[in-house]
């Protein structure tokens, strides 16, 4: 009897398809956490580039504005952390130098004296070569006469209204 014993609450199929089920749900795991991994390894690789390209970056031009601020090399790995953290080289420089103290007021950028800023081209009057200020009232008014037959006189004042 024990041959002819059948079970009748197991089904082949059933199990058969259980374990296919388990072993495809393994698989995908499996197959995530691949990814995940190499994803996180190019993130990694990518992060790492980034940081290059901004030291890079940060040594190309340390040296121009190093020009401005000489006592910017004494500090050069706090500038270059402030860099790569995010700042503009030439603020983390200001930043640096003015929490140490060693920033000074002769030392900040100034706008270049005696040049108008934007609209057009100045319309130099000058017989040969004196400027306006040497000359008389005689020779301005003939210089003034030949700038306006030439035009350029009508071209400043058009320039200067837009």
């Amino acid at each position: 009897m024990d041959e002819l014993e059948l079970d009748l609450n197991e089904d082949p199929n059933l199990n058969r398809t259980e374990e296919r089920i388990k072993n495809l749900s393994s698989k995908a795991k499996e197959a995530y956490s691949e990814r995940d991994e190499a994803k996180a390894k190019a993130d990694e690789a990518e992060a790492a580039r980034l940081s290059a390209e901004k030291e890079r970056d940060f040594y190309q031009s340390f040296s121009t504005h190093a020009a401005k601020f000489p006592q910017a090399t004494e500090h050069m790995d706090a500038i270059k952390e402030k860099v790569m953290a995010g700042y503009a080289p030439e603020d983390a420089i200001v930043s640096v130098l003015n929490t140490e103290g060693k920033l000074s007021p002769q030392e900040a950028v100034q706008a270049p004296v005696g040049q108008a800023a934007g609209g057009s081209a100045a319309t130099n009057v000058a017989v040969g070569d004196r400027p306006a200020g040497e000359m008389s009232r005689e020779e301005m008014r003939q210089a003034l006469l030949e700038a306006d037959s030439r035009g350029e006189l009508a071209d400043a004042i058009r320039n200067i209204r837009s």
